[in-house]
């Protein structure tokens, strides 16, 4: 019986020479090796194989010699991926490397074609598209003013200047601004239509409490305003809390340093800027004290002392021969140092106390009473020819519960006619005096400081009709 070997061809005759082994062995050219590698359907496979096959000898095989190198094209066996990659966007399979171990000689074509660099992609690369054009931002523009709004503006006395404590709120929409702008738009652009409102010829700037703002930061402010607007400028906190309590604020920062009461720093930080960047256009600059715990608040006198030394140790600001111009200000809220201590080291230097609504604080009647009475005391003829009021917060509310009451800021939601009649009272006297008034109204006062302003010049307005 005929006997195969493991490629399908006859095992030779066990008896014959050693040369027909050999010859049966011998390597055959490529092409031959490829018919006899394919599988007839007359001829038996592996499992047909005679049960003898396996128990036959095992003959010694002659080591294959390489293949000829064969010019002309080369047929180079698709290679199975074994990674990928990210081309032009797409997933592209790569050829893993061959280890050098299984390197075998092959022909210069089939290393071209092996080597050869992946071709490029058929589609063309998308170009990177031009960035974005940014939407030009919008304008902030005023509301529109209503005749009996231009009539009450034009009612009230040049010395009078009335404003908020911001400008920068969405809800004032109507009121001061024409449309809902976002509040980041107008903290860059809204001032300017804030100034064109017919009753706010003034402002706070509150920003400054919690961290200084350079000239350069200060100007645009001033441009955007006309000519006889004034501006109140908070002093940055860290000159009017103790430090004990300044480093435990949120806005102190992870490294506050201690510049309680510190004139340079004020100098150099607050007043400075300040003149520079707002010019003729400052109004005040106010230091604004926290209540104050111990020690100060066991003595009076202690914190008339420091206060004193330190207003004393304060640049002189650019007053005119009538004393008009920039002032500086305090605004307390510890009423127990309303003295005359307090009003010496206020009026010796001709800094103006600030009146103040605030539930902690007098009424503003009392406040202004002992101010007097203190000059009286101390013997100070004169006093700086200006009345600074603030109406900061409703006497039956938190501040935090008033601001959460009263968002969005677009309505009077809590009138108190007691504390306005109280402001009126005190800005007819100060005019009476012939003194510049600047009144800064919070929306935490009675919802919406626009408004509180309009209720508090209609009722100036009426008590001169009246008197």
């Amino acid at each position: 019986m005929s006997q195969f070997d493991l490629f399908g061809k006859p095992l030779a005759n066990p008896a014959a020479p050693a040369s027909a082994v050999v010859s049966a062995n011998a390597v055959e050219p490529a092409s031959a090796v490829a018919s006899a590698n394919a599988v007839e359907p007359d001829k038996p496979t592996l499992s047909e194989k005679p049960a003898k096959l396996a128990a036959a000898p095992r003959k010694p095989r002659a080591r294959r010699a390489a293949p000829p190198v064969v010019e002309g094209p080369a047929q180079v066996e698709p290679i199975e991926p074994a990674t990928e990659v990210i081309s032009m966007g797409e997933w592209v399979p790569v050829p893993m490397p061959v280890s050098a171990s299984a390197v075998v000689p092959v022909a210069a074509a089939v290393v071209a074609a092996v080597t050869a660099p992946l071709p490029l992609p058929v589609t063309a690369p998308v170009a990177a598209s031009a960035p974005a054009r940014r939407k030009p931002e919008a304008e902030v523009l005023p509301a529109v003013a209503e005749p009996a709004l231009l009539e009450l503006a034009a009612q009230l006395p040049e010395g009078l200047r009335l404003g908020t404590s911001s400008w920068t709120f969405p809800g004032w929409a109507g009121l001061v601004y024409r449309d809902t702008q976002s509040e980041t738009l107008l903290s860059r652009k809204g001032l300017s239509a804030y100034a064109r409102h017919p009753l706010l010829r003034s402002v706070g700037i509150d920003r400054t409490f919690y961290a200084p703002l350079p000239a350069t930061e200060l100007a645009p402010m001033a441009a955007a305003v006309p000519e006889d607007f004034r501006f109140l400028v908070k002093a940055h906190a860290a000159l009017t809390t103790p430090f004990d309590q300044w480093r435990r604020m949120p806005y102190a920062g992870r490294s506050p340093a201690d510049f309680f009461l510190n004139a340079a720093y004020a100098t150099e930080q607050v007043v400075a800027p300040v003149l520079e960047g707002l010019g003729t256009k400052a109004g005040v600059i106010l230091f604004q004290f926290p209540p104050l715990g111990p020690p100060y608040a066991r003595t009076a006198l202690r914190f008339a002392d420091h206060l004193a030394r330190f207003l004393e140790a304060l640049p002189a600001l650019p007053v005119d021969a009538q004393g008009r111009g920039p002032r500086y200000a305090v605004e307390i809220r510890n009423r127990e140092f309303l003295g005359p201590a307090y009003a010496t080291a206020l009026g010796a230097r001709g800094v103006v106390h600030c009146l103040n609504v605030h539930p902690r604080m007098p009424a503003l009647a009392a406040q202004a009473r002992l101010i007097l009475d203190g000059h009286a005391v101390a013997g100070i003829s004169t006093r700086p020819p200006l009345t600074v009021v603030r109406w900061m917060l409703h006497p039956a509310r938190e501040y935090a519960t008033a601001r959460e009451e009263f968002a969005p800021f677009d309505r009077l939601a809590a009138p108190d006619v007691d504390s306005r009649s109280a402001v009126a009272a005190e800005v007819a006297a100060a005019l009476a005096r012939q003194d510049e008034v600047i009144v800064i109204a919070n929306n935490k006062a009675e919802g919406s400081a626009p408004l509180t302003l309009q209720y508090l010049a209609a009722a100036l307005v009426a008590g001169a009709e009246g008197a």
